[in-house]
Formats: structure tokens, C-alpha cells, sequence
């Protein structure tokens, strides 16, 4: 299908990009613009982009830049042999070499180089500019063509066979040369600002979000000046808590002898005989004389406040007594209430003395 053929897609898509800056407003700022050609048989072309194609006498005069073609017997031809490469050089070279050349007066004579024939060769068209202006006034009556009345209005081209179009200086070409250079410029400037816009809707969002950090960053200071003397005084409550935290294990580490004393005594029962208390950072060390070591123990360690209790060292018969002598081990709980009474209910005031 031709539909699907590539080449015919890109030479729509580029017909229709070249249609597209023919139609204003893209026209505007084309640097290409079009020029209606007056040939000597009196028809009217269209010059735009390189092509030239036939146009009618209503669309050409709202047309604003115009050119007369002359007809070979107007002009003079000359092949100049210029054996100089540098631009600037070889057009003055080609100008002295047109004056020189020239029958006509130097204020009488107009010129315009034509293509190459050669590396070194070029054709000068050389013209009168009074045999012009002429020639202009009877073309522009037998043809009804007021735009190239006045060649001064108007520019002056030949148009060789098989070549391209020569533009004889001196006539109106530049005020076409300066409106291309305007719209050149213009396209320019639009691109220039076309990428500006580009940049900056790019780089908004990121301003943006630049601002939104600073923003945040200078609140985030402010948040911490505000707040400074209440962390102050957090990390001073922490502080305090921690020493008191201490305090308090120290002072329940460190209970007084009577008060330990006290608790050992409610749990001992009335039968024990304690020879020796040791009591150190919570444990305690009972030494002394029971009726029964395994019913001291299991007695022990029915209390709340008494973990742990072991006996060091194997338990001894007592010689004449009847009793068994004995070490037994077992840690104290600090207490947070009230004294533990004896598992039996005997106070510390109402047990026996050891």
C-alpha cells in the first residue's frame, strides 16, 4: 500500500512542513521570500525556495517584491578569468574587471556576476541602466504591469537558458536582502526565546523545589531556637531522672543493718539458732543451728522477698544439741511497701531474739 511506504511518508511530511511556512504567520519570519518574475514574453513566475512556478496576475499583485527579466538582447555577456581564491579579493577583482570591460559609462552601467563556468571562469551580465529604465516603461505598458514601471522599485534579473537567475545590482534587491535579514534575525530571536521559555519552564520546578528547601531549612532553624530552652530542660529532667533513677538503687541497695536485721529475723522460725548474718549488696549469709536444714529452706523460700536460697556447704549434726549446723545463702529483695510479716504471722516485735 502506498500508505505504508516510507519515502512517501517523508515526502508528505516534507511537503507539508515546506506548504507550512509558505501560510502566515510562519511566512512572516521566513528568511526565503517570494519574488514574482516578470519574463520578457510577459508571464508572471513565482520565485520561492529555489523553485519558480507560474502564478496569475490577481495573486501577483498582492505580491510586494517584484523583478523584471530583460531579454538577451539587453545584455551584455563576458566570461572573466579570475585566478584568485579569496573572497573579498575576487570580487574586487571582478569589479575592476567588469569596469574595465564595460562600454557603458560608470554611472550609466550596471553588472551581476552569473554562475561559474569554471574554478577561475565566471559570467559578468553587464547592462545601461538608461536602456533598462526604457525597456522597463514599454514592458510595463504592453503588459499592464504597473510594479515594474520603475525599475528603481523593482529588481532587474536575467535569466540565462539552463542557468541560474543573475541580479543585476544598483535597483531595488536590497530592500528584499534587508527584509530577509530582518526575518532571518526575527527567527532567530524567536528561537532564542523559544529556548529561554524552554529553560525556564524546565528549571521552575526546580527553583521551586530549591525554594521549598530553603524554606524548610530556615523553619527547621527557627523550630530549634524556638524549641532550644524546652530541650534544655528535657535533657535537664533526663539528666535528674537518671541521678535519681541511681539514687534510688543505691538507697535499696544499701539498707540499714536494723532494718535488714528486722526482715531476716520475721522469716527465721523461733527453732533456728543464727550464729553468723553476713549481708552484702543483697545477699544474705546465715550461719547458725535449725532442727531441720531442708525445712529452713523450703521455708525461705516460700517468702516473696527471699530468692535464690542454696546452701553453700553441706549441713553438719551438732553434738550434744540435736541440731544440725548449717550455711545458707539467699538474696533479699529491696522491699517498696510495707515489712513482709513471717509466712507463720509473727511480727518482728513478737519473734525471739537469735
Amino acid at each position: 500500500m502506498k500508505l505504508l511506504d516510507p519515502s512517501w511518508v517523508n515526502r508528505t511530511i516534507a511537503a507539508a512542513v515546506k506548504l507550512g511556512a509558505r501560510v502566515p504567520p510562519f511566512s512572516w519570519f521566513s528568511s526565503d521570500v517570494a519574488l514574482v518574475l516578470a519574463k520578457p514574453n510577459g508571464d508572471l513566475v513565482l520565485c520561492q525556495a529555489g523553485q519558480a512556478k507560474p502564478i496569475t496576475l490577481q495573486k501577483a499583485k498582492r505580491k510586494p517584491f517584484w523583478a523584471i527579466g530583460l531579454p538577451e538582447d539587453r545584455v551584455l555577456l563576458r566570461a572573466l578569468d579570475i585566478p584568485v581564491h579569496n573572497s573579498e579579493e575576487k570580487a574586487a577583482a571582478i569589479s575592476l574587471a567588469v569596469q574595465m570591460s564595460s562600454p557603458f559609462a560608470p554611472e550609466d552601467g550596471v553588472w551581476g556576476v552569473g554562475s561559474a563556468l569554471g574554478r577561475e571562469t565566471c559570467v559578468a551580465v553587464m547592462a545601461s541602466r538608461d536602456h533598462v529604465r526604457a525597456y522597463a516603461q514599454r514592458f510595463s505598458e504592453a503588459h499592464g504591469l504597473d510594479a515594474v514601471r520603475d525599475p528603481e522599485r523593482c529588481e532587474v534579473w536575467f535569466c540565462p537558458t539552463n542557468a541560474a537567475p543573475v541580479v543585476l545590482a544598483g535597483f531595488a534587491e536590497s530592500t528584499r536582502r534587508s527584509h530577509v535579514r530582518r526575518n532571518r534575525l526575527l527567527s532567530h530571536a524567536l528561537f532564542a526565546v523559544g529556548l529561554l521559555t524552554s529553560a525556564a519552564i524546565l528549571a521552575t520546578p526546580l527553583a521551586q523545589l530549591a525554594l521549598q528547601a530553603d524554606s524548610a531549612k530556615a523553619q527547621f532553624q527557627a523550630t530549634q531556637a524556638e524549641t532550644r530552652p524546652a530541650q534544655s530542660l528535657r535533657e535537664a529532667l533526663l539528666s535528674n531522672q537518671a541521678k535519681l533513677l541511681a539514687l534510688s538503687k543505691i538507697s535499696l541497695e544499701s539498707q540499714q543493718p536494723p532494718e535488714i536485721l528486722a526482715r531476716v529475723t520475721a522469716v527465721v522460725p523461733d527453732d533456728t539458732w543464727v550464729q553468723r548474718l553476713q549481708w552484702q549488696s543483697g545477699k544474705v549469709t546465715l550461719q547458725g543451728q535449725t532442727p531441720n536444714v531442708a525445712t529452713l529452706m523450703a521455708s525461705l523460700s516460700k517468702q516473696p522477698d527471699i530468692k535464690e536460697v542454696k546452701a553453700p556447704a553441706a549441713a553438719t549434726k551438732s553434738v550434744g544439741s540435736g541440731k544440725e549446723n548449717f550455711t545458707v545463702e539467699f538474696v533479699l529483695l529491696p522491699i517498696t511497701g510495707t515489712v513482709v510479716e513471717r509466712s507463720n504471722g509473727v511480727g518482728p516485735d513478737e519473734a525471739g531474739a537469735p
